[in-house]
């Protein structure tokens, strides 16, 4: 009989198989880690948004997204002032901005992010929300 046939390999003689096997386990955990990360994303930040209110009331502002899957406090834009938030979650392309004043909302505002972007993130009170609360007879706050 052949020798090559009876014979074992020599101990320090790897197999192409076992390598083959190991490289496919790597490439495995790697695509598999990736996917991973895909999937458990976290969501996006937009670095700072700014609040405009001109009005003579506190304003609570909330925003969510066009599907209007749950609102997000943004600010507490207090009387006659401009609040900056940083790192506030991205809505997407549409956000929708709500306009509360002590718990009954006033005014929702629907905009693109674009357009927000082009405001540089600046979110002005709209003079509609000072009329309705002045029509409704609530006193300014910062009296």
């Amino acid at each position: 009989m052949n020798q090559l046939l009876i014979e074992p390999a020599p101990a320090h003689v790897r197999r192409v198989g076992d390598m083959a096997r190991i490289a496919g386990i790597v490439i495995l955990v790697v695509v598999l880690i990736a996917i991973g990360m895909v999937l458990v994303r976290g969501p996006d930040f937009v670095a700072r948004v700014t609040v405009v209110n001109t009005s003579p009331y506190d304003l609570d502002i909330d925003v969510t997204t066009g599907a209007r899957d749950g609102w997000l406090p943004l600010s507490v834009a207090t009387a006659n002032t401009t609040t900056s938030t940083q790192e506030v979650v991205d809505q997407g392309d549409t956000w929708i901005i709500r306009f509360s004043h002590e718990g009954s909302t006033i005014d929702e505002v629907t905009t693109s992010r674009a357009q927000l972007a082009r405001n540089h993130w600046r979110i002005t009170v709209p003079d509609k929300v000072t009329q309705q609360l002045r029509a409704v007879g609530e006193p300014p706050d910062n009296s």
